[in-house]
């Protein structure tokens, strides 16, 4: 209902801004319409009334966007009617929502009467259809080293195995409720490199069922059961996503495979956003899928279900309850839209940054949706958000890339989050009405005036609309520390507001900082053996060989000889997202890793010849025997001395019994 309202608001004004020719052009400047064949979905903000009632409110420039063009380069932005110098872009598209997250009657009927008969059997059946898989994989890569998964490819019936384990992930599509897949466009089978948009777990298993590929997967999938030996048998290139040494790696394994050295290789496949999306907007691309420089066929994957959306996202519902929804289904349709090959270019060779930037373009027009700069780390900011108490996806307005070149760190945002929730919200639209805003600050300053309250309120609502969202809020927040700090002039305010600014305790409360952190990313030792770069010895359980160190690979010894013990409490089994560390963890685990590096660095490196080393072993040598030797004298003296002692005791004349 508020996407149709706020529809039919675009085209009445769009009918009056074009109707006649009468608005002036002052007017017209400050509404601009978005272009025809806009996102209906897209959340753009309706262009503001008139501001002229009041002297806090400033001119908002505001500007259509282009589809399949960056949302903060051509966005409608919003400037801060209490520091001018605050200007934000509105994100006009939020990837981490999920319309169907409350589920609607039908739903709830469809769950309780035909998913009571088809979870049942579908879990079973998906079961039983994982164990044979396992199974098939366990064989494929028996006898198989570390070494041998990762250099070379399956070859003879070890390919036949995966070829029948293709019909298997078919299987398992079949029964989590796809039918049949709805094919536009040819998949060309000599690309090496598919680049896909990723919403849901189904995903990877549409594109083993097609093609057998090797998925380039977060290392954490290795640590979950039964899927561990399904991404050694697809020989997928694990990655810790936090970690560069590991992302430098799985470039470079891409390289080796795409080197033409071995021609048996499969086509690797990878989802260049880094995390899921709900298809309403692209993400930005991590460049280094697009390294290597080879050719690269765009895949857009849809799934149109008219009351389900199996997008895997902060605003979908929790694991288990998506789950379950999606096998209460009792079709689930999916569309699979291969793009032409996209040939590089000299220039984008050269440049992955470039590349990325023309793939995801190619996509987001394919797609007619807009592109955003949304990464992994605002997934992370919702997790901490959803933890606070606000909607997993309701941090998306604000995207964390563009925060940061306006000096905003995650942290900073995560402190505006939980002073925003110390408002009294509405639940339903995720703002702050003006009698709670008013109350919140009547609060914080005893002798604070409704009028001061009130001015407040219109200086932080910058669209005039009468609720502040969370992005409003942070401009209003960092106008005031701006204001307070004397970074802004204040003499264009009105006088309750420079009143409110003189309140210690009213600025107390926009500076301090609250107990809150982001959840840390951990970094997952007890994995990374399973990433090996190309070329590096293994072990047939993944551990590096060395035969000139036959310390246990669980410490680390350093110059003064002590030893650390890696962190054995991650070696349990990991979840999609992860749970909130508690607070200093993240800082105390940083520490420990630069105590190491620099320990390392500081550890020269000494190469002896064969003689240097002879005549150490003879200094050594000596230096042992001159020890035992002088062990040897001491012990001789040590016995001459007790027998003394013993001589002189036989020598003193005995006391009677009773004496002293």
């Amino acid at each position: 209902k508020k996407q149709r309202t706020m529809k039919n608001k675009k085209k009445k004004q769009h009918a009056s801004t074009t109707d006649g020719g009468t608005h002036s052009s002052t007017q017209s400047s400050e509404s601009v319409s978005p272009p025809p064949g806009a996102n209906a979905h897209s959340s753009t903000p309706s262009p503001p009334q008139s501001q002229q009632g009041h002297p806090l409110k400033q001119s908002v420039a505001l500007a259509g966007y282009e589809l399949g063009r960056e949302s903060t380069s051509n966005a409608p932005t919003w400037t801060s009617p209490l520091d001018e110098s605050v200007v934000f872009p509105a994100a006009n598209a939020n990837p981490f929502s999920n319309p169907s997250r409350d589920a609607s009657i039908y739903e709830i009927i469809k769950l309780y009467t035909i998913g009571l008969i088809l979870v049942p059997v579908k879990v079973v059946a998906i079961i039983l259809t994982m164990l044979i898989g396992w199974v098939m994989c366990k064989i494929a890569i028996i006898g198989l080293s570390m070494d041998d998964i990762e250099t070379r490819p399956l070859s003879g019936w070890r390919q036949g195995v995966m070829y029948a384990y293709s019909y298997l992930a078919r299987t398992l599509l079949f029964f989590l409720g796809v039918w049949w897949v709805n094919k536009k466009g040819v998949r060309d089978p000599k690309v090496t490199v598919y680049a896909s948009t990723h919403v849901s777990f189904l995903d990877i298993a549409y594109f083993v069922a097609e093609c057998v590929p090797a998925p380039m997967s977060r290392i954490e999938n290795a640590s979950i059961p039964l899927l561990k030996d399904m991404h050694f048998a697809l020989q997928a290139i694990l990655v810790q996503r936090n970690s560069k040494d590991s992302r430098r790696d799985g470039v470079e394994v891409m390289q080796v495979r795409n080197s033409g050295e071995h021609k048996n290789w499969p086509p690797t496949l990878v989802f260049p956003e880094g995390t899921t999306g709900n298809s309403q907007a692209v993400l930005a691309f991590k460049p280094g899928a697009f390294i290597p420089g080879v050719p690269v066929q765009p895949v857009v994957l849809r799934y149109p279900n008219l009351h389900f959306d199996p997008s895997w996202v902060n605003g979908s519902p929790a694991g288990w309850g998506l789950f379950c929804r999606l096998l209460a289904q009792p079709i689930v349709h999916l569309t699979v839209e291969y793009l032409p090959v996209h040939y590089p270019s000299p220039a984008e060779q050269e440049d992955a940054l470039l590349y990325a930037g023309n793939v995801r373009q190619t996509l987001a027009r394919a797609m007619n949706v807009p592109m955003v700069k949304h990464t992994l780390s605002d997934v992370f900011l919702g997790i901490a958000a959803a933890k606070l108490g606000l909607p997993g996806e309701a941090t998306a307005i604000i995207e964390v890339e563009t925060a940061r070149t306006l000096g905003l760190t995650p942290d900073d945002i995560l402190q505006y989050v939980a002073k925003f929730v110390s408002f009294d919200w509405k639940r339903s639209s995720v703002t702050i009405t003006r009698k709670a805003f008013e109350k919140k600050v009547l609060s914080l300053v005893s002798d604070a005036s409704v009028e001061s309250a009130s001015a407040l309120f219109l200086g932080f609502d910058t669209i005039n609309s009468g609720e502040i969202d969370l992005r409003e809020f942070i401009m209003g927040a960092i106008a005031i520390r701006n204001l307070s700090s004397g970074r802004s002039p204040s003499s264009h305010l009105s006088s309750p507001i420079q009143k409110l600014l003189g309140k210690p305790e009213f600025v107390e409360f926009w500076t301090k900082k609250e107990a809150v952190a982001l959840p840390a990313r951990k970094k997952h030792h007890h994995l990374e053996k399973h990433v090996q770069p190309s070329g590096t010895p293994a072990t047939p359980d993944g551990m590096q060989s060395d035969s000139s160190n036959n310390a246990p690979p669980t410490t680390t010894t350093t110059k003064n000889g002590s030893k650390k013990k890696q962190q054995q409490k991650q070696q349990k089994p990991m979840q999609h997202f992860p749970e909130k560390e508690k607070e200093g963890e993240k800082a105390e685990e940083e520490k420990e890793e630069e105590e190491e590096e620099v320990e390392e660095e500081q550890e020269p490196v000494v190469k002896l010849s064969k003689n240097a080393r002879k005549k150490q072993e003879a200094a050594a040598a000596a230096a042992a025997a001159a020890a035992s030797a002088a062990a040897a004298a001491s012990a001789a003296a040590t016995k001459t001395v007790a027998a003394a002692s013993a001589n002189s005791n036989k020598s003193k004349p005995q006391k009677k019994k009773g004496t002293k």
